[in-house]
């Protein structure tokens, strides 16, 4: 191999035909431009923070570390077919081959598009809505409260040493009552 060969070789190009996700830094398999073959090339282009399984076609590129063959890593990775082409100058993008994406938006906003490609705008109409909600929740909880602690008569009976005295026997109704428990009402 001549010296420009060896300096060519430093760094190439290739594409990954598989990956093991399961060790601390991604095992690939790599073919290469040079219609080379190689499995178990470290993965060094995951950034801090974010893991991903390498999908099959990725294309990379791949250096020999101190020019030694048997050490090479992959420093950088492109997936052009997954890649969403809609973003505007300074947007960021986490994507997938499923079709998910996350966009950090130049206005501000965060865009959440799962598989199914309905858009969830993460901004201030998505802040007044959440608000909204909680206020709703909140009512609802007191409703549910006021319900539960009322009470229905369920017998009743005149008592006749008493002129115009209703006795009556009550029972609270709904998450409190007593089991068989029914409404009822006084005639």
């Amino acid at each position: 191999m001549s010296l420009l060969d060896l300096i060519r070789s430093l760094i190439v190009r290739g594409s990954v035909t598989g990956a093991d996700a399961s060790q601390q830094t991604q095992a690939l398999s790599v073919a290469m431009m040079l219609d080379e073959d190689e499995d178990g090339v470290e993965n060094f282009a995951e950034p801090y923070g974010l893991a991903n399984s390498l999908p099959a076609g990725t294309e990379c590129i791949i250096v020999s570390v101190g020019g030694a063959a048997d050490h090479q890593v992959v420093v950088g990775t492109a997936d052009k077919a997954n890649r969403p082409d809609d973003l505007e100058d300074g947007e960021v993008a986490v994507y997938s081959k499923h079709g998910q994406k996350i966009v950090l938006k130049t206005d501000g906003s965060i865009v959440a598009v799962p598989k199914d490609g309905k858009t969830f705008d993460i901004g201030e109409t998505a802040t007044k809505a959440i608000a909204l909600a909680e206020d709703v929740d909140a009512r609802l909880t007191t409703l549910q409260a006021a319900h539960d602690s009322h009470i229905h008569v369920t017998t009743a009976t005149i008592d006749a040493g008493l002129p115009g005295v209703l006795a009556v026997t009550v029972a609270p109704v709904g998450a409190l009552a007593p089991t068989g428990a029914t409404k009822g009402r006084a005639e």
